[in-house]
Order: structure tokens, then sequence, then C-alpha cells
């Protein structure tokens, strides 16, 4: 029922659609903690296969990006604390990629779908749907923005019907209890995103390094402007609202780090053996994980 207490119609959950694929787990008789875990894992691969799509459209070569991106994802232990809490966020960064990917191949409908039915996994996916919305305005493609803006209505008007009669809300009742709750310290957000612990602060600088390389080099693409952008106003709005922050609101910010960082370290390696770079990376994750052990989550 998605609720708090049984036959209590109160909407508990952000995340519904998360919600309906762990009802097929238990369906299934399959142990729940597991099957998330794998199936975490799996759009974590999906994850950085689209990274590495977008690395490629910036000129880099595909196996060196790969090395860089595995090294980078790595590196991020907010993104592997997240992967192993069995969180929606995986499923929504996959399901956000997929989207811009799709509206590079101006495949503009399937991609206002794709990012309509992320909304109900994360509600930053309106994020996503303003900045395609921006572009096509921007570009002056009126017809398909207006196709756009119908096909997304027609993806959750049917759901937001079904919440409303059960739920008389489609808004879940922590989002609501929430709103009362904001304005908190701008330097309390900004560090929750950009410096939660000191990987991801270094990764900040060299996710710009990167950016800037790839926009010297007229590299940077429309789909990879896309995501930067809708990271970056994703981190201004929860800002400017002031709510509290938990790590998993900042996984598609994060990611935009590893593929600014991913670019930085690309554009070196390609100075010297790609084997050399591959090697450095294969140890130094190997070395990691001896040392730190693995990461679990926190929170």
């Amino acid at each position: 029922q998605f609720v708090y207490n049984l036959n209590d119609w109160v909407l508990g959950t952000t995340a519904p659609l998360f919600g309906l694929l762990q009802t097929v787990v238990c369906a299934l008789s399959l142990p729940n903690d597991i099957v998330t875990m794998l199936w975490n894992a799996v759009m974590d691969v999906c994850i950085v296969l689209m990274l590495l799509f977008l690395c490629e459209q910036q000129g880099a070569h595909r196996l060196r990006s790969w090395s860089a991106l595995s090294l980078m994802m790595f590196l991020q232990p907010s993104l592997a604390r997240i992967s192993v809490g069995g969180m929606e966020v995986n499923t929504f960064a996959a399901l956000s990629l997929l989207a811009i990917i799709l509206f590079r191949e101006d495949r503009t409908v399937w991609a206002s779908i794709v990012c309509s039915v992320a909304y109900f996994l994360r509600p930053e996916s309106v994020v996503l749907l303003g900045v395609f919305g921006i572009t096509l305005l921007l570009q002056r493609r009126f017809s398909e923005l207006f196709t756009a803006v119908a096909a997304s209505v027609a993806t959750v008007i049917g759901p937001f019907i079904v919440m409303i009669v059960f739920y008389h809300s489609f808004l879940p009742q922590s989002v609501l209890a929430k709103s009362h709750n904001i304005h908190r310290p701008l330097a309390m957000t900004l560090a929750k995103f950009m410096a939660p612990e000191p990987v991801t602060a270094v990764m900040v600088l060299t996710c710009m390094a990167g950016i800037f390389i790839t926009m010297r080099r007229s590299q940077l693409t429309t789909a990879s402007i896309h995501m930067m952008g809708t990271a970056v106003l994703t981190l201004v709005l929860y800002a400017v609202a002031g709510p509290q922050v938990w790590s998993w609101y900042t996984e598609f910010f994060l990611l935009a780090l590893v593929f600014g960082s991913a670019l930085f370290l690309a554009s070196f390696s390609l100075r010297g053996p790609f084997v050399l770079w591959c090697s450095l990376s294969v140890i130094g994750m190997a070395s990691l994980l001896a040392l730190r052990g693995p990461s679990r989550s926190e929170e």
C-alpha cells in the first residue's frame, strides 16, 4: 500500500516505482537486500557505459575513458555507500542519463517519457525536464516542445490520478512534512554536495579542470552540457530552498563530478602508454580496497 501503517492511506514513499520493483522481488520470494544490491550494481554498470558513451562524444579514447571512469567511480566513497544502501537513486541516475542520450539523438518524445518515469524515483527529474524545455525554447523548436510536454503529461497523469484517489495527494507525506523545515544554512548544503569528504572536494576541482580542457578543445557536446547543467541547477535549487539533504540526494551531482574528472584524467592519459594508465588504475583501486576495506552504508 506504500503507507506507514496498513490501511492508513498516507503516501509513505518518495519512490513508488522503486516500491513496485520491490514488490516483484517479494512476490518471487527472493532475498530483498541481496537482489537490490545486485540491481544497483547492474545500474552502476549501465551508468558507466552511458558515461563512457558521452566521453567518446568529447573525442576521448574509449579504453582510456573506461579506465578513468572506473577509477573515478571507485574512488568516490559516497557513490559506493549509496549503492550498497539499497536506494532508488542508482536507477534514477541511469534513467536520467538515458534521457540525456535520447535527447541528444533528437528523440525528444522518448527523452521526455523516460524523464517523466524517473520522476517516480526522484523528483529531481523535473530539473532535467526543465533543462530540455529551455534547450528547445532557445533553439526555437516549439512544435517539439509542445509534443514533449504532451508526452510528459500523458506519462504522469495516470499514476497521479491513482495517487490522488488513494492518498488524496501525489506528494509523499515526507516531502510535505519537510517542506516546513527549510532554509538551512547555505554552507551546510554546499558542503553536503561538494565536500562531504575530501575525495569529493578534490573531484570538484578535477571536474572543473576536465570541463575547461574539453571546452578549450571545442569538444564539449550538448549532452554533456545538459548533464552538467542539471547537476549544477539541482545544487542551486537545494541551496536556495535549504531543505535537509541526505547523501543519496547528491547522486547525479556526484556522477557529474566523476564524468568531468574522468575527462581530466583521460586528457592526460593521451600522453602516455595506455597499458600504463590502465595498470595504474587497477593497482590504485586494489591498493585502496586492501587498505580501506569496502565502503558500507552509513545513512
